[in-house]
């Protein structure tokens, strides 16, 4: 995630159980292995919202309940709302989704017990995601929840884990040859 921790969008509400495969993007670009964004964001969670990508904007965010990225561990999804800008507010993931999301840069707040039913789709916003304050903008209601942990935070702000080997094969250039040895 580049610049701030702090920023305001519109919600975009689910519910609990939300699965990768056929949820949270169709599952023949996950047989695919399909990785270009724009063919990705038509179908994002187009079985559950058919309406979402004519309605998300970007820096949006994504808030379900438990359960968030259930089933198999693919990552298909995460591509494209890294490229939407969104950000992802949840009661409840596991760490495979969190580590996924975090190597692709997308960044994830867990453990926000409530928040899917505290929020509607189209409530507007204002997230501080290194405190875990959320505002509600048209009413200043204020919710605290667990900010995103430092250790995570500091791999988003590389850029994910790509942006992460970059910056460190920038620190230890004597290794980037060895790396493009043949094995």
């Amino acid at each position: 995630m580049h610049g701030t921790w702090r920023s305001s969008g519109r919600c975009h509400v689910f519910g609990d159980n939300i699965p990768h495969d056929n949820a949270m993007i169709a599952f023949n670009h996950i047989a695919e292995r399909q990785t270009n964004p724009d063919v990705l964001i038509p179908d994002l969670f187009a079985s559950i919202d058919p309406g979402f990508v004519s309605r998300v904007q970007r820096g949006d965010f994504v808030i379900a309940g438990q359960n968030f990225g259930s089933g198999k561990g693919h990552t298909t999804a995460y591509i494209a709302m890294e490229a939407l800008g969104l950000r992802v507010i949840c009661e409840s993931t596991f760490e495979r989704v969190i580590r996924g999301a975090a190597n692709l840069a997308l960044p994830i707040m867990t453990g926000c017990s409530g928040i899917s039913k505290s929020f509607k789709t189209g409530d507007e916003i204002d997230v501080d995601m290194s405190t875990g304050v959320v505002i509600r903008l048209s009413s200043g209601e204020r919710f605290s929840y667990p900010p995103i942990p430092e250790g995570l935070r500091s791999l988003l702000e590389d850029g994910g884990r790509k942006g992460f080997l970059k910056k460190w094969l920038v620190a230890h250039p004597e290794l980037e040859h060895a790396l493009k040895q043949p094995a």
